[in-house]
């Protein structure tokens, strides 16, 4: 085994298990997923933005919006998966077409995108 194998190892290990561990939290306040944001990174969490980060800059928003305290929150890193994947993928409409959330706010406002997003938190348990 080459020198630092078995450490890469652990260090992957303990961040899967960081990873499952925190998957579990209980629903949380929005201001108690934003407290976090800003201080060091925690293993098992990711920062999200809540008005999604590229699609916000494909639209042309500006920096200062996207990662403004406000639009980030730290959730389990393994919900935010979910949730990433939740934005990608095509659901029929009430008109029968196939369309993503994410190209259905394509359009939208920033504070339209905003609002979306707490449900979409509530949804898969991360927000009270």
């Amino acid at each position: 085994m080459r020198a630092g194998g078995a450490a890469n190892q652990i260090k992957e290990i303990d961040a899967l298990t960081d990873a499952i561990r925190s998957a579990n939290d209980p629903p949380k306040t929005l201001e108690e997923l934003q407290a976090p944001v800003g201080t060091k990174s925690q293993s098992g969490y990711h920062d999200h933005h809540i008005a999604e980060e590229g699609a916000a800059r494909d639209a042309g928003y500006p920096e200062s919006l996207i990662q403004g305290r406000d639009n980030r929150a730290r959730i389990p890193v393994l919900k935010h998966i979910e949730i990433t994947r939740y934005y990608a993928t095509k659901v029929e409409q009430d008109d029968g077409t196939r369309m993503s959330p994410r190209d259905k706010l394509k359009d939208a406002d920033f504070e339209t995108r905003r609002e979306f997003g707490p449900g979409i938190l509530r949804k898969y348990g991360v927000l009270k």
